[in-house]
């Protein structure tokens, strides 16, 4: 059966149309406000899905981005870089054996103050963040955020 192609791995033409399908659905229902609450959490307000995540243009299934956990001071920065290409750039130098990390929140990630960044994660990903510039900041401290 003909399927999309991802690193040595095949996907069936099923699973590509189901999330094509899907990721049409969503975007539909984040339009139109007809999309059921998924927990008890509020809904988000008129047009928040639109800030918190781009416009859908289409589908894709990258296994590196899957993976990556969040921070509130990642260490690369994830952009789509055409066609189907993303690119993940380092915001400064990584340790070797330091965990790659970036941000769910888009590039707008140092901009953001604590009570805003754990609105967005808890409405958006459902996780209240524990990243080390949180924690900083939840103690009442300062952060330096690190960037080269």
């Amino acid at each position: 059966a003909a399927g999309a192609s991802s690193g040595g791995c095949r996907l069936s033409s099923a699973l590509v149309d189901a999330a094509m399908a899907a990721a049409a659905k969503a975007e539909a229902e984040a339009t139109d406000g007809s999309s059921p609450p998924l927990s008890k959490t509020p809904p988000l307000a008129a047009g928040a899905a639109r800030r918190l995540l781009p416009r859908i243009r289409g589908v894709a299934l990258a296994r590196g981005v899957a993976l990556s956990n969040h921070a509130c001071d990642p260490n690369v920065l994830v952009e789509w870089a055409g066609a189907a290409e993303l690119v993940a750039r380092a915001r400064r130098d990584i340790e070797s054996g330091e965990e790659v990390l970036m941000s769910y929140l888009g590039s707008d990630i140092d901009a953001l103050e604590l009570k805003q960044r754990s609105e967005r994660l808890r409405e958006g990903w459902g996780f209240e963040c524990a990243c080390k510039r949180c924690d900083v900041e939840r103690a009442g401290d300062s952060y330096v955020i690190k960037v080269a």
